[in-house]
């Protein structure tokens, strides 16, 4: 369990969300904004790499997952509205557009049951030349008491823009989102 490998079309560990996106597993049937602008829920993407949990303590996991992947193109960029749009620069799971190839790390650990806690990280060049990065950064957070449930993620977005060409568009973008749910009769 502590080292695994895995190649081919990924689901990106780029938040919890991501990895958690099917309707059945949520409460609410919106996916939030910061899952869909910042970090594109059902983000897959073709690489490789490793992944695995590890048991720290009686009740504690630690997970991983870490990869090598083709990453983001071009379309981060969208002039027409004048500003980043990270899900519409998914790249091609067939070829990359640079050399470049992109690094996606997710750790997850779970204190104790009901408790678990994420940071994920997804960075690499875009652009066709290869000379401008995209990385996001996400921090994801859930706790289980009993029927009350509470769970977030924030996510930041920090894209190199070629200033000459978009002078306008903004390089940073930022955003979160918080959720508590009761569960009756469970």
């Amino acid at each position: 369990e502590a080292l695994q490998f895995r190649g081919g079309v990924l689901l990106s560990p780029l938040g919890a969300f991501n990895l958690l996106h099917d309707s059945p597993l949520n409460d609410l049937t919106e996916r939030p904004t910061v899952s869909r602008q910042l970090i594109p829920s059902t983000l897959s993407e073709s690489g490789m790499g490793f992944f695995g949990t590890l048991y720290p303590g009686e009740e504690s996991v630690f997970s991983y997952q870490a990869y090598l992947v083709n990453g983001f193109n071009e379309g981060i960029i969208d002039t027409t509205r004048g500003g980043l749009r990270v899900r519409g620069g998914r790249g091609s799971q067939k070829a990359d557009n640079n050399e470049d190839k992109a690094v996606v790390i997710r750790a997850g650990f779970s204190p104790t049951l009901g408790a678990n806690l994420g940071l994920s990280v997804h960075s690499g060049q875009y652009d066709n030349a290869g000379n401008h990065r995209l990385t996001i950064s996400a921090l994801d957070a859930k706790w289980s008491f009993g029927a009350l449930e509470i769970q977030g993620e924030a996510a930041l977005v920090n894209a190199e823009v070629n200033r000459v060409l978009y002078p306008t568009v903004a390089e940073k973008q930022s955003g979160w989102y918080g959720q508590m749910n009761y569960h009756l009769l469970h």
